[in-house]
């Protein structure tokens, strides 16, 4: 192809080949493609990317949430066994008092069986000289009112060792539920 360009005031005719133009022109046009195709590619990428951002930061909420669920839970378990060690103390602490008013109990029963055996002989003795008239009907009274007052303190040390002993019972299922 030839081409005519004036330049000052001539006329000055210009050929050239455009062979290599053309060949340069498609492998500008197939590097284009190829330019669009990874444009496309990395968009797609980008868009997959943010997709996935998405989802891990949901992710990384949930896990936050879960998390802090978690924490939550074992602050309370740790007042729930603190408050359960409390209650564990507590609950051995009154059983063993339990057990020391049993002893105690025990003691004192003992003690008003022979005090009672004593004032048997006593009232006995006092019946005796009554019946003899070698005593009086108030001394007889007095030793028969002493043995009967202790018979009933002996009834209610009994009544209250059995009462100790479901105390102690109850007091021990209680600390065994925890």
């Amino acid at each position: 192809h030839a081409t005519v360009v004036q330049l000052r005031g001539t006329n000055v005719s210009l050929t050239a080949d455009t062979t290599g133009l053309k060949r340069r022109r498609i492998r500008l046009d197939r590097g284009i493609r190829k330019l669009r195709a990874t444009n496309r590619k990395l968009v797609r990428e980008i868009d997959h990317l943010n997709i996935a951002d998405a989802t891990l930061a949901k992710k990384i909420d949930s896990l936050r949430h879960s998390y802090r669920a978690q924490k939550n839970l074992e602050a309370q378990l740790a007042a729930d066994r603190s408050g359960l060690q409390h209650n564990t103390k507590t609950l051995k602490a009154e059983n063993r008092a339990l057990k020391a008013q049993l002893d105690t109990n025990a003691v004192d029963r003992d003690s008003l069986a022979r005090q009672l055996t004593t004032l048997r002989e006593i009232e006995t003795m006092r019946q005796q000289l009554y019946r003899s008239q070698h005593g009086s009907r108030l001394n007889l009274l007095t030793a028969r009112n002493s043995r009967l007052e202790t018979e009933r303190n002996l009834d209610i040390a009994a009544k209250r060792a059995i009462e100790l002993r479901h105390q102690i019972a109850g007091a021990v299922a209680s600390r065994d539920s925890y």
